[in-house]
């Protein structure tokens, strides 16, 4: 009960917000008409077509007067009439007056002296009667008017949430609000892949000429290790082969018929008179970055073969 409560009261301040912001303008106020006030309990059992035509019903049959001069308003619990015997300015003072505790009220308008019984929220009698001359409302309780939360005004948006075109005019607003921010978005990601690509063709010019100099800096140093590899492949020959010459010219004079280099290995065929092969493996073991020496016989007289292999 308490949630259901709080629910509603929440309702409440959320229409009466939207009737303040959409229908700001003032209600007419009739204070002048001598009002006959009739309430009527709602019947049980009723679906809310059959109330509907009940509360139609109930304007006609209740009215005191022959011509019908009325305002009529249905609450939760029933049926609210104002019956007057000429036109109605505008929406009688008691129905636009804040409500009252629950009890008997004597009331003062400008016009008329109320006698009022309020239970839960709605006015269920109501005499109007002339004001004297010695003006009584100096002693009673004025009425006060509440045109933006009257008791018994309906409200415009309650008349049209319940249009069918309201719907309408609902789910277009809202197809519109959908519809543009998808424009917005679709905008905003078009200038935004735009924007990208000129910030990239600008930063493409600026580092352009470094990309070109990075590229060269690359090239440089590849080329440069290569140079590397291509000296520790080639470039020890001379001094490879400049001690193994140093090691054989120091046994005895040779001739040398053919030589060969690769993988850091050296080859020399050669032609030589006693010259003692155990001490020039042995010194040639010896020479520095030698990994490994070794001295075979060739076919022809004389003639060796001297393989060094180097680190």
């Amino acid at each position: 009960m308490k949630s259901s409560a709080t629910i509603q009261s929440a309702t409440t301040t959320i229409l009466d917000f939207i009737e303040q912001l959409f229908w700001t303008q003032d209600r007419d106020i009739d204070i002048e008409s001598h009002c006959f006030y009739v309430f009527k309990l709602f019947p049980q059992g009723m679906t809310k077509e059959e109330l509907n035509k009940w509360c139609e019903l109930q304007c006609d049959i209740l009215a005191p007067f022959k011509q019908r001069f009325f305002y009529s308003y249905i609450s939760k619990v029933g049926i609210h009439i104002w019956y007057s015997k000429y036109t109605l300015k505008g929406i009688p003072e008691t129905a636009i007056q804040k409500k009252m505790t629950n009890g008997d009220h004597s009331l003062v308008g400008q016009t008329f002296q109320y006698k009022q019984t309020w239970k839960n929220g709605v006015m269920t009698s109501c005499i109007a009667i002339h004001l004297n001359d010695e003006k009584p409302g100096r002693l009673l309780e004025s009425i006060v008017i509440n045109k933006q939360n009257a008791w018994a005004v309906k409200r415009h948006v309650e008349s049209a949430l319940k249009a069918p075109l309201t719907w309408l005019k609902v789910s277009i607003a809202l197809w519109l609000v959908v519809m543009i921010g998808l424009s917005s978005a679709w905008f905003t990601q078009v200038y935004q892949q735009r924007y990208l690509l000129s910030t990239n063709e600008k930063l493409t010019e600026a580092i352009g000429p470094k990309l070109d100099k990075r590229s060269e800096l690359i090239e440089a140093t590849s080329i440069i290790n290569s140079l590397q590899g291509w000296k520790l492949e080639y470039y020890t020959l001379p001094d490879a082969l400049g001690k193994v010459l140093f090691e054989l010219n120091a046994l005895s004079s040779v001739a040398v018929n053919r030589l060969q280099w690769q993988n850091k290995q050296l080859a020399i065929e050669f032609v030589a008179n006693n010259i003692d092969i155990a001490s020039l493996v042995e010194n040639t073991q010896e020479i520095s970055g030698v990994q490994n020496a070794n001295i075979v016989p060739h076919n022809s007289t004389d003639t060796w073969v001297l393989e060094v292999q180097w680190n």
